[in-house]
């Protein structure tokens, strides 16, 4: 039940799924990785608990998701990869092949028609003996049954939108599986399966709502009612929301959520203990959580408290949760409420923190970029980092009285004009000796002056007799003769489609060229990537020119006024690559405005033929 410390492995790339399985048969999990940064896959293989080495996968490719399973009943481990647009099968040789420097061999490729594949699974959906595939991809759901002639596409549905994570199920036990989605636009989507005469589809789902931003899903019974429940990860709430089985093959939404830390990315359901119950672990943006059953269960049949917290500017109206938007005027404030609902918590005690939580704009840099930090409203004032508001605070029934009230001018000056979430966070303890966390948040914005009419650009491309012309209209507005920085660059590419034999048999590979132009106080400077396909290797090449530049500078410093098709530029259409598709941008920044930055910008494309 408890974890020794990290084994660090150095790794060139960036990870994105890490599957664990036996590759090469001795008995032993290995790592499977999928390395985003380089698009590749690679394997740790496992010697003795010790990752030594790093095999890079000939001929693979980077997945969003993927399974491991003996797709082919061979006795070896295969891999199912969620690409782009496809799904990849790599069967396993159950032995390293030197001379290709390959654990797999190219199996199959499943074409996808609804762009990026996000999420993947297996399982038996058809009851035929063979492993089918399940995979979410755009706004869709698919199911890929197993035949000989290999897979194919035989069940879709709408799954609602951005799916991101999948599980598999007989939720409501007709022993027919069930596929639950999870979407990024907060809600869980269960699909029932039915199956009829050796087939499998879907009926209409049923949505649940969960939390801001939802990440994986884990299926266990959290309860302890012998029915399987769902757990949720949403890093945008940064807590785990549970859908509480019925018994009847339906959910109830809990209100009873599981505070982890921020931004938990992956849930994972487990017996570390070895009590014969499931424990939750979260992977979160810097930290991993694991909380055992007992809290679980204990979570879910108690009742928390409410705290409510709530904000108002001026002294205009009723507390409101926000957003609110206010300027730093002298006499401009915030202030705010809060109150108590105790609940099951009656007689708890806790403490109690104020918290600020800021995204500001940090302009000591080229480019503005934003940061990110916490601050804690204490009875001295204002401290960064996290400090009590209050501790051993006894719970009660609190109504909504004044906590605290700010100049947005002070407040301002001290940490600067952004965006602002105040949050008011209880750390209950526990009758059990376990400790609970509940919160509430309001957000508001502390702008510099406003600008109250905006100017407005317009970018329009001309590409008469032989030649491109770029023009832009500025209307000022009220930003005339503020000082601004002005940009302007072009961007052009062309994706081709590559054939080529691999193994005797026939790929397709798509590649992207790209030509960027932009314009500094010294002139025009390009940057260009090409593939072309090289015979004399049979291979796909790539050539670069120019160096591709970090961000696109400001070529000059301006004074904004009214202009009316003002000249960009006059260019040959030969000037391009041919069979390219381009946009033209240009637009400027008002910076540090009193605290704040104004940007505006347009484009206009055309296509070089």
């Amino acid at each position: 039940g408890s974890f020794s410390g990290p084994t660090i492995i150095a790794f060139s790339g960036l990870p994105n799924v890490i599957k664990a399985a036996d590759v090469n048969g001795d008995g032993r999990m290995d790592l499977v990785v999928s390395d985003k940064k380089n698009g590749q896959i690679k394997i740790l293989l496992n010697k003795y608990g010790e990752f030594e080495s790093i095999h890079i996968e000939n001929g693979s490719r980077a997945a969003n998701d993927m399974v491991l399973y003996d797709f082919n009943a061979d006795g070896y481990l295969d891999m199912a990869l969620a690409e782009n647009n496809q799904i990849s099968i790599l069967y396993g040789l159950g032995s390293y092949n030197p001379k290709e420097n390959t654990w797999f061999i190219s199996g199959e490729n499943c074409s996808i028609p609804t762009g990026t594949l996000s999420a993947i699974g297996k399982a038996d959906f058809n009851k035929d003996g063979l492993a089918d595939i399940v995979v979410a991809a755009g706004n869709m759901l698919y199911v890929l049954t197993q035949e000989t002639a290999g897979f194919t596409i035989t069940t879709q549905a709408q799954a609602g939108w951005h799916p991101v994570a999948l599980a598999i199920a007989d939720f409501n036990h007709d022993w027919v599986l069930d596929v639950v989605v999870a979407n990024k636009s907060n809600s869980v989507g269960l699909f029932y399966g039915t199956a009829a005469e050796g087939g499998y589809s879907f009926e209409h789902p049923v949505y649940y709502p969960v939390g801001y931003s939802p990440s994986s899903l884990a299926i266990a019974d959290f309860n302890s009612d012998n029915y399987l429940d769902i757990a949720v990860g949403c890093e945008g709430s940064n807590a785990v929301y549970f859908l509480l089985s019925t018994g009847l093959g339906n959910f109830t939404p809990s209100d009873k959520t599981i505070s982890t830390d921020s931004r938990p990315i992956k849930v994972l359901a487990m017996d570390f203990d070895n009590n014969g119950k499931m424990d939750l672990l979260t992977i979160n943006q810097n930290t991993v959580k694991i909380f055992k059953d007992q809290e679980i269960s204990a979570q879910l049949d108690f009742k928390l408290c409410e705290v409510d917290i709530k904000i108002r500017k001026n002294g205009e109206g009723d507390p409101i949760d926000g957003p609110l938007t206010i300027t730093t005027n002298v006499n401009d404030k915030i202030e705010v409420f809060g109150s108590l609902n105790p609940n099951d918590c009656h007689g708890y005690t806790a403490d109690f923190y104020l918290l600020l939580n800021t995204i500001t704009p940090d302009l000591s840099g080229e480019e503005a970029e934003a940061e990110t930090n916490t601050y804690s409203i204490t009875t001295s004032g204002i401290t960064q980092g996290e400090a009590p508001f209050a501790t051993d605070l006894n719970i009660t029934n609190i109504p909504e009285v004044p906590l605290w009230s700010f100049s947005t001018q002070d407040l301002a000056r001290e940490i600067g004009c952004g965006y602002y979430s105040i949050i008011g966070k209880l750390v209950i303890k526990g009758a059990t000796g376990l400790t609970y966390y509940v919160s509430d948040a309001a957000e508001f914005g502390i702008t510099g002056r406003i600008i109250s009419d905006p100017p407005i650009v317009n970018v329009n491309v001309n590409t008469d007799a032989g030649r491109v012309k770029a023009y832009a209209t500025v209307e000022a507005n009220s930003a005339a003769s503020l000082i601004a920085f002005a940009y302007l660059w072009i961007d052009c590419s062309r994706t081709d489609t590559f054939t080529l034999e691999v193994d005797n048999e026939t790929q397709t590979v798509t590649k992207t060229s790209i030509f960027k132009e932009w314009y500094t106080p010294t002139g025009w400077h390009t940057y260009g990537k090409y593939y072309y396909y090289d015979e004399e290797n049979g291979e796909i090449a790539e050539a670069e020119e120019g160096t591709e530049p970090e961000y696109i500078p400001p070529f000059t410093v301006w004074s904004v006024a009214d202009l009316t098709d003002y000249p960009l530029f006059d260019f040959p259409s030969s000037y391009f690559p041919s069979g390219y598709a381009c946009e033209v941008h240009a637009g400027f920044i008002i910076k540090n405005w009193d605290g704040m930055d104004y940007s505006v910008f347009d484009y206009d494309s055309f296509y070089n033929y």
